[in-house]
């Protein structure tokens, strides 16, 4: 599958329409048209860029593979962030492994 066609398909799952894309994006419906449905048409830098920045959810890695298996929506990252440690927890973690080996 073409990239354009990639690019295609997850607008229409998202319902959004070629003028919303060409109002944000920059350019006319006919524009984003000709990006997204014509064979000979290749997809611009920029436009990749400007999907990458507003539309994190497409994977682009995914979107630039031929292979048309996988799919173009990224898992959702997951945040993980350590609460900085107290004078006290520290104590309470080194006096549990002393009274483990000792």
């Amino acid at each position: 599958m073409r990239i354009n066609t990639k690019i295609l398909k997850f607008f229409q799952e998202l319902g959004v329409s070629n003028k919303e894309i060409a109002d944000s994006y920059g350019g006319t419906p006919q524009n984003i048209w000709n990006i997204l449905n014509k064979d000979t048409e290749r997809v611009p830098l920029d436009f990749l860029i400007w999907i990458a920045e507003n539309y994190p959810q497409l994977n682009i890695n995914s979107l630039l593979k031929k292979d048309n298996n996988s799919s173009i929506i990224s898992e959702p990252y997951t945040v993980y962030e350590k609460r900085p440690a107290t004078k006290q927890d520290i104590l309470k973690e080194i006096s549990a492994i002393l009274d483990k080996y000792l």
